[in-house]
């Protein structure tokens, strides 16, 4: 019972150190093995599914195929999947991820510097993955979740976000 007790605390520490839901996403700008880069600010106006993840990672790859899937279902509507590989050797593997896996959505590979800044967290916290973040059209992180999701359940924050509308003109923003 202690055992439970202490982990509940401790996952109650970590919860209170990360980001606030919702708020304005931050910046996000990481290279894409080619020669590109990931600005997530270029995707302004889309519903957006922003995973951290790492290539070997089992419910990474689970959970890449699940958007590659619904962004084909979704993507006519406004719905965009984004990555960022941060284990070690990203740039190296990322391109075989894609291809083994069939992901043509952008998928980037950083260090873990925009990992902690992105997610609002303390570099001494152990990074985990895969970390999915919705962003809706407005550039507002509406959810963050830890681990795989079932897809009824992305499924949910994708039609929420894509019910909100696309976001407002240049000239219209503050």
């Amino acid at each position: 019972m202690r055992v439970v007790k202490l982990a509940a605390i401790l996952l109650a520490c970590v919860l209170l150190q990360a980001g606030s839901v919702p708020r304005p996403a931050s910046p996000l700008v990481v290279p894409i093995p080619g020669g590109t880069v990931l600005d997530l600010s270029k995707y302004r106006g889309k519903a957006v599914a922003l995973e951290f993840i790492s290539t070997g990672c089992e419910h990474c790859q689970r959970s890449s195929v699940m958007f590659q899937k619904l962004m084909k279902e979704y993507g006519p509507r406004g719905f965009q999947p984004l990555a960022v590989a941060i284990n070690e050797k990203s740039a190296q593997l990322v391109p075989g991820f894609l291809k083994t896996f069939g992901i043509t959505f952008p998928v980037a590979a950083s260090d873990l510097q925009p990992y902690y800044a992105f997610l609002q967290i303390p570099t001494t916290q152990l990074p985990q993955v895969p970390q999915i973040v919705f962003i809706d059209r407005q550039g507002v992180v509406r959810m963050e979740h830890m681990g795989e999701m079932e897809e009824v359940y992305v499924r949910q924050q994708i039609e929420s976000m894509l019910a909100t509308g696309p976001a407002a003109p240049p000239a219209a923003r503050k």
